[in-house]
């Protein structure tokens, strides 16, 4: 007996050996590689208990089209920090992942960072749970200039709630807040809700070198420190990972877009097809109280071939109750002026057949997913038959949109994409709910809110004055055209009948996004063709690799590459343009070029400029 469990020790000594040996050996790989990303730090025995925050980072990360990899903690700490330097742009530690990182790991970070490196601080790594406990974490209070857990002597808690509130509307726009998602003093907003409160970790400010970027109230939220060596350091209070596997990925996507991309520099698919800003232009139609709206709307102008639209039907003949003939009546008498608005733009479902009744009954679970699933069926058959469209794509009535389970249905119905008010303000997405992927297909496009408002109707219910709604539009256009991003504005035709204030103000506005199509700063899509190029980018491989002042970035994808763009620093010059990428705007210190052919690989060289 004895012997035979000498034997066992003996081969789990071996077996524990013949790892450590291939685990050195891909370190020694990875120390001479030439590859460009960014490092997301982890620690397993947290992802153990946290897998969806690794699941919506990974996600949200793939979406903004972000080159990355997840690095244990433990290999941190086998990696010198040269190696380091070399492999990775940008180390981020995301919340509830690092909580029981040892000296060793934050040693070897914050050296990264002296040397160099930016990293990214998020709400509790190196606390043990315990904001400000371990004294693991004065490592990343020397290089953020924060101090975790509320001031010495103070008897608040080290964890609370708080607004995320900018220093002002240009700050928040440098790091990628869109219009409408902030008020007049900096605070960001969500459309029905006003004035948003988050879950926060305490901290306060030791250093004057950090610079405050969003505050809730003393504490910092959001703060940049740079370093003497040229690295730059992050403290982040919030816990975006858990609020992105919540349904909530604003806070992440600022930190993605505005330290990871801009301070990082770390060159980036561009989420947007052939690197254009894309606008998704939405018509929700209720009912029969939207034909005076249609009629409107064509006969003035503001329907334009050039600007095609995202048109979304409720079908049904009622509204409110069930033989009130309030309703649209797409296959009845609202067939012929559907075919006529149909020539401008795309067809897509409004719920399910009748508009309010379909909605209250979905808000008070009066249906089971497979009676949703008949009534959007029918509604969408309608649709079909009355137009000649496809229709694979779906707006939910009064917002009303039960995750996961509507979601689920869209799914089996082969739809595509769906209008959202969750993540309002946001770029298209494959959201996560209650920590969980909700579909891996069917894409969510956000509404763009204009503080708790989003359309036209509550704008003028609410009295907002035209030169208001006038200067919203025209700073989303703007916004979408320099961030070269995908948004999505919406409101009923019958808005225009009960607000002809606004008429003339979506008249010069439908004039500007048609001057800008044309000019190429902007292009016009719907909610299916959104989807379909989503579908296709996320799936985009994008390889840097370095040597050197010389770069090359590779792309691949076997559904082909044509309108993918990417992103480098302008200070990046092509050493040769291929025949099949053209480069689209050299601006906001980056370089976008676009795949212009249907190949599956490019592969481009460039040379930086010498610092």
């Amino acid at each position: 007996m004895k012997s035979a469990r000498i034997y066992a020790i003996a081969i789990l000594l071996v077996a524990l050996a013949v790892l450590l040996a291939v685990r050195l050996a891909s370190l020694n790989a990875e120390s001479k590689s030439d590859v460009k990303d960014v490092g997301i730090v982890f620690d397993p025995a947290d992802l153990t208990d946290h897998p969806a925050i690794r699941a919506a980072i990974d996600q949200v990360f793939t979406e903004e089209g972000i080159p990355h990899e997840w690095i244990s903690d433990g290999d941190v700490t086998l990696m010198d920090s040269r190696t380091l330097e070399r492999r990775f742009s940008t180390l981020f530690l995301p919340d509830g992942l690092n909580g029981g990182l040892t000296a060793d790991a934050t040693q070897r970070i914050a050296d990264y960072a002296r040397g160099g490196g930016d990293v990214a601080i998020v709400y509790d790594a190196a606390t043990r749970g315990e904001a400000g406990a371990s004294p693991e974490a004065r490592q990343f209070e020397a290089i953020t200039g924060v101090r975790y857990g509320p001031p010495t002597g103070s008897q608040d808690s080290r964890y609370d709630r708080g607004a995320l509130q900018f220093a002002d509307e240009a700050t928040a726009l440098r790091w990628h807040v869109p219009p409408g998602k902030v008020d007049s003093t900096g605070v960001v907003t969500g459309y029905g809700y006003g004035r948003l409160v988050f879950p926060l970790a305490s901290s306060s400010v030791i250093d004057a070198g950090a610079t405050v970027v969003a505050h809730a109230g003393s504490d910092p939220v959001l703060s940049v420190r740079p370093l003497e060596g040229g690295g730059n350091a992050l403290w982040c209070a919030l816990p975006v990972g858990a609020l992105a596997a919540n349904g909530d990925e604003l806070p992440l996507r600022l930190l993605a877009e505005g330290f990871v991309e801009d301070v990082g520099q770390m060159p980036h698919l561009v989420a947007a097809p052939g690197g254009v800003g894309a606008l998704v232009f939405n018509w929700h139609v209720d009912g029969i109280i939207d034909v005076p709206g249609i009629e409107l709307i064509m006969r003035d102008g503001i329907a334009d071939r050039s600007v095609p639209d995202e048109i979304d039907v409720a079908a049904g003949p009622d509204e409110n109750v069930l033989g009130d003939r309030q309703g649209f009546d797409a296959c009845g008498r609202g067939e012929k002026l559907l075919r006529e608005f149909a020539k401008f733009g795309s067809i897509g479902s409004h719920g399910g057949w009748d508009h309010n009744i379909y909605a209250d009954d979905l808000m008070h679970g009066r249906l089971t997913p497979a009676r949703v699933e008949d009534v959007v069926r029918e509604n969408t058959d309608c649709l079909r038959r009355a137009t000649g469209q496809p229709v694979t794509t779906y707006a939910s009535p009064v917002g009303v949109h039960p995750q996961p389970m509507l979601t689920n249905v869209l799914d089996d119905l082969h739809m595509v994409a769906y209008y959202y008010t969750g993540d309002n303000g946001g770029p298209p997405e494959l959201p996560f709910f209650a920590d969980r992927l909700v579909s891996k297909t069917v894409w969510a496009v956000p509404v763009m809110p204009n503080g708790r408002l989003a359309s036209l109707g509550e704008m003028g219910d609410s009295a907002v004055a035209p030169a208001t709604v006038a200067l919203w539009l025209g700073r989303t256009a703007s916004f979408v055209e320099t961030q070269r991003t995908i948004r999505l504005v919406y409101s009923h035709p019958h808005d225009l009948i009960e607000h002809p204030e606004y008429v003339p103000v979506l008249k010069g506005f439908v004039s500007r996004l048609a001057s800008d199509s044309k000019l190429g700063g902007l292009q016009l899509l719907s909610l299916a063709q959104v989807a379909s190029f989503m579908q296709r980018f996320s799936a985009t491989d994008m390889r840097v690799t370095h040597a050197g002042l010389s770069y090359s970035v590779a792309l691949d994808n076997p559904a082909g590459l044509e309108r993918i763009a990417f992103a480098v620093p302008a200070a990046w010059g092509p050493q040769t343009l291929p025949a099949s990428v053209r480069q689209v705007s050299q601006t906001n210190g980056w370089r976008v070029l676009a795949v212009t052919q249907d190949v599956t690989h490019v592969n481009m060289n460039f040379t930086r400029s010498a610092p």
